[in-house]
């Protein structure tokens, strides 16, 4: 009996015995297919996708034949519940796992029948070379034998031993509809208060439903539903009734998703988040509206279940905030900016690199047969999935993106089907950049249809019309305006102050106007966009601040002035404002850092010593 106590997981006539075990629901047929079966003398083999509710078929089967209402053959007999991953896992080579399961049929089969199997975890069989024992076991075993286990691995193994075949039987447990699975949470709703008193209200129940449908598709019902309104009545445990505002404000929390978005009691401002968008992506109307749009989409409740939430083909110049928009995409749709996860497609430039991104089914280990993406995705049900360059990745890596659009998800080389229906997709080209980069230096100029007229040509040599046609919407981004660079400039200067040698030491950057016209005029590369810009600050303001900072050592609360003298950038130190003196100054938006006082007048003065850095040695940029 030792050799049992090491396999059994659980013992299931007794947990019944103490009432542990509890009832499922709307499973009559399941149970009476499972019971003929074991009658006849097949073992039965429960597959399908997690969540499904195949072990609580299994359990109902159990309890109902305890109370002599199920399948005549396990009345009378001990079921036990055992796991081929738990006793691997107690051995120094889990491959050993072949030998002692061989003991334990050697023991059932001298137990005279006093016995039932519920094999929790049978498709492990395939991954240890189980076969043979587990046919010895049917041939040599009096009692039934029950497994569960994944479809893939449990249909390889029957396929690669006939003899199995001959009492092993594959019963697959489909997803329920939305109808039935209603049915199948009202029942569990009336049991459980009857358990402990807590009611669930129909809305309660509905919403469950609804969010779990509509944004958990990589989970099943009825257990991804029955988990939701689990979690949310444990948060609501001093509540005599969970609601329907419990349930939103449970998943919201558990998701970490913005409760505007979920619930329709919450307005959302779409202008409010339209001018949000505009005041962070400059001059980019097209793509802000893009943004808006899907965010509108999925709070009205419209985007359609089948497929992602957007598909979307950024192309244009680099640097012109493409990158940006899929940032604040995640964080105003899904709450956070680290809610956005970005592949580099240039990576992707081979033939084999379909099975790295999507899977190779003949891996060495689960990360190969998954794949990249799955990793990636892994833990992230809501997501922005930014594929950078995507025009430089092999055309076979484009051939395996027209399914997860088409159907909102994939399969990978571990035949797991994963979900892409909560994400939104964003795949970035530089196709076209020519047509919009127009004249002077990279600014907008020329006309525009006249642009995008030559961007979708180009797009069309580049990309073949029926993955093209898998986007939602092809958004052209526009070369930015000088304006836009200026504001970009004094953007980046904030973000500057923002950093903590300013912030211990409580200073105060002051910018002569021509320093902003300076890194306006020099700072933009029609190649490489508002990058170039701050790399120029990087290079020149950044550093010059660090010199006369590191030199100077000034008092907390001291001014540090720049401005531009001779071709070269003028840092220097002076004593901080009187109190009295009214400033300009722009602040930042975090809390506590400095500010940024932009004056054109606020260095008429040469109080304090002097940094001098050239520009012209670090760029080559001569004083115009």
């Amino acid at each position: 009996m030792n050799i049992l106590s090491e396999w059994m997981e659980r013992d299931l006539t007794a947990a019944i015995k103490a009432g542990d075990l509890p009832a499922a629901f709307e499973v009559d047929e399941q149970v009476h297919e499972l019971a003929g079966m074991l009658d006849a003398g097949r073992f039965p083999i429960l597959t399908g996708e997690s969540g499904t509710g195949k072990t609580a078929i299994v359990y109902e089967l159990i309890r109902r034949s305890a109370a002599g209402d199920g399948c005549a053959c396990l009345a009378g007999r001990r079921v036990l519940q055992i796991s081929i991953q738990r006793r691997a896992a107690a051995l120094e080579d889990a491959y050993e796992v072949s030998a002692e399961l061989q003991k334990l049929a050697d023991v059932l089969a001298k137990a005279a029948g006093k016995f039932a199997l519920f094999i929790r975890d049978i498709h492990l069989g395939y991954q240890y070379d189980l076969e043979a024992q587990l046919s010895a076991l049917a041939y040599t075993f009096e009692g039934p034998v029950i497994g569960e286990g994944r479809t893939a691995p449990v249909e390889a193994m029957l396929e690669h031993d006939d003899s199995l075949q001959q009492h092993y039987s594959i019963v697959n447990v489909e997803e329920p509809s939305l109808e039935r699975a209603r049915q199948i949470l009202n029942a569990w709703a009336l049991t459980r208060q009857d358990r402990n008193g807590q009611a669930l209200t129909a809305t309660a129940i509905e919403q469950a439903l609804t969010l779990t449908h509509r944004f958990l598709a990589r989970s099943r019902l009825p257990r991804k539903a029955i988990d939701l309104l689990t979690q949310t009545a444990s948060r609501a445990d001093l509540e005599a009734t969970v609601s329907s505002a419990n349930v939103i404000e449970c998943f919201c929390a558990t998701h970490r998703v913005p409760r505007a978005l979920l619930d329709p009691t919450v307005p959302l401002d779409l202008v409010a988040l339209q001018r949000r968008f505009e005041g962070h992506v400059l001059g980019q109307k097209e793509a802000v509206r893009a943004a808006v749009d899907v965010i509108g989409t999925v709070k009205a409740g419209l985007s359609d279940e089948r497929r992602p939430f957007g598909a979307f083909l950024f192309v244009g110049p680099t640097g012109v905030g493409r990158t940006h928009v899929a940032q604040l995409l995640a964080e105003c749709l899904f709450g956070h900016k680290e809610r956005l996860v970005r592949l580099n497609m240039a990576d992707m430039q081979g033939d084999y690199d379909a099975f790295t991104l999507f899977g190779y089914p003949n891996g060495d280990n689960a990360a190969e047969k998954r794949g990249m993406l799955t990793l990636r995705l892994m833990g992230k049900s809501f997501a922005v999935v930014l594929l950078d360059e995507f025009e430089k990745a092999h055309p076979t890596v484009h051939d395996r993106f027209l399914q997860l659009m088409d159907e909102g998800a994939f399969i990978n080389g571990a035949g797991e089907t994963v979900s892409c229906r909560s994400l939104i997709l964003i795949a970035t080209s530089n196709a076209g950049a020519d047509a919009h980069r127009g004249e002077a230096m990279g600014f907008a100029s020329g006309h525009p249809e006249r642009r995008e007229s030559g961007a979708r040509t180009a797009l069309g040599k580049q990309f073949r019309t029926e993955l093209l046609n898998r986007f939602d919407r092809i958004v052209h981004f526009m070369p930015l305006r000088r304006r836009d660079i200026r504001t970009i400039a004094v953007r980046e200067l904030e973000r500057l102050v923002q950093r903590s040698g300013f912030k211990h030491r409580r200073l105060t950057l002051v910018v002569d106007g021509k320093v902003i016209d300076w890194i306006t005029r020099r700072g933009y590369d029609p190649q490489f966009g508002a990058r170039e810009l701050r790399r120029t600050i990087e290079r020149n303001v950044t550093t010059a601040v660090a010199d006369v900072i590191v030199r100077e050592n000034p008092e907390p609360g001291s001014r540090v002035k720049l401005t531009v003298r001779d071709g070269w950038i003028v840092a220097s130190v002076a004593p901080a404002a009187s109190t009295g003196q009214r400033t300009a100054s722009v602040s930042s938006p975090d809390a506590g850092a400095a500010p940024i006082d932009t004056r054109p007048a606020a260095l008429s003065g040469r109080n304090g010593r002097q940094r001098v850095s050239p520009f012209g040695q670090r760029d080559g940029v001569r004083r115009s």
